[in-house]
């Protein structure tokens, strides 16, 4: 199982070098090139896209190799012979506590959605088409954050539950 992981993981690399790659070639260089950059390569380094592009990489990269670890660890400690009751005890506490947040979070979520949806039933008080137009723009803008926000969380519970899980379990692997 950690060797199909470990595939998945490289293959994930890979395909994401390989986007790389990809939009690399597909930004012209003369339309791209800064006045000082040397090669094509670093200026396009310096586009917001490609930034961003090695940000998610980066990040994508660090999450697999915590998840990699964690799942080493993990196999190390299932294949002790003794068992460590302790250990799924406080794994069950943290999964209780994640399924409390996230029920949390979608609830709140809920709660928001339906104050939007009544807000927006009640504003049709627009007698131009700008004002139409805005209260629309406004309406969708706040689905999106509320989208966004909900998004940014359960990322952010799941980063919470990885380290978590990570540090519960690295406490009882010999050597660390």
């Amino acid at each position: 199982m950690f060797d199909a992981f470990m595939k998945l993981a490289q293959e994930s690399a890979r395909q994401m070098q390989d986007a790389h790659a990809r939009l690399l070639q597909a930004v012209p260089a003369a339309a791209a090139l800064p006045a000082k950059a040397a090669s094509p390569v670093e200026a396009l380094g310096a586009i917001a896209p490609v930034q961003k592009l090695n940000a998610y990489h980066g990040i994508a990269q660090n999450m697999l190799a915590r998840q990699a670890r964690l799942l080493q660890d993990l196999w190390t400690l299932a294949a002790r012979p003794q068992g460590d009751v302790s250990l799924v005890a406080e794994m069950l506490q943290l999964q209780q506590a994640i399924f409390q947040r996230l029920a949390s979070q979608q609830a709140e979520a809920m709660k928001e959605f339906m104050d939007i949806l009544s807000g927006a039933g009640h504003i049709r008080n627009a007698n131009t088409v700008s004002k139409l137009m805005e209260e629309e723009y406004d309406f969708f803008a706040q689905l999106q954050a509320l989208a966004t926000a909900q998004a940014t969380a359960c990322m952010e519970l799941a980063e919470t539950a990885q380290v978590n899980a990570g540090y519960l379990i690295s406490r009882r692997v010999p050597g660390k």
